[in-house]
């Protein structure tokens, strides 16, 4: 029996070779949307699981290619349990907005959301 992933096996076949599978996406992002109000723009999302999550990057752009970070949200760390998220993005000028989640593992390694854009004009 083979019980290493680097184990050697004379018998050549692939049924003879163990395979080890670990790990798995660090955030299973369940959603991520907003809506607009009175004053700006709600974010929020939920997550179905987290590992080594430290923390979410909120970006934001007004042409859709240039993002800037407006807030960093801690993440939940390990969790198996569903975790609720929410900005609220106050709004001081009518215009396009762009948006997207950057999730930051304790390591250092992301990955981005999909982008959501909005338009806002006062009501």
């Amino acid at each position: 029996m083979v019980t290493s992933p680097c184990a050697y096996s004379n018998f050549g076949e692939t049924e003879d070779y163990g395979l080890v599978v670990s790990g798995g996406l660090p955030v299973t992002l369940v959603y991520f949307d907003g809506e607009k109000n009175r004053d700006g723009i709600k974010l929020n999302w939920l997550t179905g699981s987290e590992v080594n999550n430290d923390y979410f990057s909120l970006e934001k752009s007004e042409d859709g290619i240039s993002f800037f970070e407006i807030a960093q949200i801690k993440g939940a760390g390990n969790s198996e349990v569903e975790t609720y998220y929410e900005y609220d993005d106050i709004i001081t000028k009518n215009g396009s907005y762009y948006y997207r989640l950057k999730q930051v593992d304790f390591n250092g390694d992301f990955e981005y959301s999909s982008i959501k854009h909005f338009d806002f004009y006062e009501v």
